[in-house]
């Protein structure tokens, strides 16, 4: 090749009208020769190749340039690094105490290693690469399948950043499926979709290097946990599954403090099951974001209702109705008339135990008059015996 572009350097040089000796000089004598020497070959390769020679049976004493010569040595040491690190990633994953594991390095500099090679020796070697840490994520996920996903989208990340990415995409799809897989599910169809409807806060890391991959892949979809989180609460309360909802709500809340809908939602889910003061503590939280939201006082009122503290229901009712949620008129009728039936039975109660209590100090009066009576006669009793044995002790009786 570097004779092939020198003679049509040279050839151009000449079309142009110029001095080929000139042009020569540039090179110097010996590389001329070696180059006019690499072109009689090429001419003798091209005769045998039309009489069918095995060109391996020829002699073709080529001039080989110094610079390629670098760059042969350049190669052969990049392939040792290569085979010397894919050995040290395996004994640093494998065979070392878990504390002491390390990732894969070699991929984070697989780009600068393969850089100027040959595009065929490239393709073989990244290949021979890809390869081998397939087999070694195989071998450690049938001990530690919890590692795998992650594995694979660091081999995924590093082939992105090669010229023709070399399967970088299909690293990304093995990454989902492996962790579809860790979480009992079969991956199938549409993989983002699968792995989007299963996310935890716990998955944030992987997401978020999942959205790099596939960013760099021209993925326009991204992941998002605590949107997908929220999603399928709002599926879940759809399908009255109130109890996992709340706690795909919960992981919104924790990714995103201030997610209105998030604590609205959750407020009614937590109302279903009849947790009725932690639905209050969402709506409060709601009303603190959004003053002016009116479903949420109805909804706390209704919450209020329900735990019996008709007053502060009312108040809310009243908010309500003041910012245009007409519904909440009736609610605050109902619940006006069961308080005025509480406090009905509440003086009720009060004017009976305000007789009762007349009645018991009545009661307690006349023991205590019958009491005293009743000591009254028996200190008279003691005294007229008293005054009989004195009366018999002195002969007066």
């Amino acid at each position: 090749m570097r004779t092939w572009r020198w003679k049509q350097k040279r050839d151009d040089y000449i079309a142009a009208g110029k001095d080929q000796r000139k042009f020569d000089k540039r090179y110097g004598q010996e590389s001329v020769v070696g180059f006019m020497k690499n072109l009689e070959i090429i001419e003798l390769e091209r005769e045998c190749l039309e009489e069918g020679e095995d060109l391996t049976e020829i002699e073709r004493p080529y001039s080989v340039h110094q610079k390629d010569y670098q760059k042969l040595q350049e190669f052969i040491a990049n392939c040792h690094c290569l085979f010397a690190g894919l050995l040290a990633d395996e004994y640093f994953l494998l065979y070392v105490p878990i504390n002491d594991r390390k990732p894969p390095l070699l991929l984070q500099l697989l780009a600068d290693l393969i850089e100027g090679m040959p595009e065929q020796e490239l393709q073989n070697l990244v290949e021979l690469v890809v390869a081998f840490y397939e087999t070694l994520y195989q071998g450690i996920g049938e001990l530690e399948s919890g590692l795998v996903p992650e594995l694979k989208l660091d081999l995924a990340a590093s082939l992105q950043h090669l010229p023709q990415q070399f399967g970088a995409k299909q690293q990304v799809d093995a990454s989902m499926q492996a962790w579809l897989q860790r979480r009992g599910m079969t991956p199938d169809g549409d993989l983002l979709a699968q792995v989007e409807s299963a996310l935890t806060v716990a998955d944030r890391e992987y997401v978020e290097k999942l959205n790099q991959c596939l960013l760099f892949l021209g993925e326009e979809r991204q992941l998002n946990v605590a949107k997908a989180c929220y999603y399928r609460g709002i599926q879940r309360c759809t399908r009255e599954e109130y109890v996992t909802a709340i706690a795909d709500f919960d992981q919104v809340i924790a990714l995103e403090h201030e997610l209105v809908e998030a604590y609205y939602n959750r407020g009614l889910a937590r109302a279903k099951v009849e947790r009725h003061e932690e639905a209050i503590q969402d709506y409060t939280e709601v009303l603190q974001l959004q003053p002016s939201r009116a479903q949420a006082y109805n909804n706390r009122g209704n919450a209020f209702y329900e735990l019996g503290s008709y007053s502060e229901a009312i108040a809310d009712y009243d908010k309500a109705v003041e910012l245009g949620f007409s519904s909440a008129e009736k609610n605050r009728a109902i619940a006006r008339a069961v308080l005025a039936e509480v406090e009905r039975k509440k003086r009720e109660e009060e004017e009976r135990s305000q007789r009762e209590e007349v009645e018991r100090k009545k009661r307690e009066e006349e023991e205590r008059s019958q009491r005293e009576e009743v000591e009254r006669k028996k200190r008279e009793e003691e005294e007229r015996s008293q005054q009989e044995t004195e009366a018999r002790k002195y002969g007066y009786y």
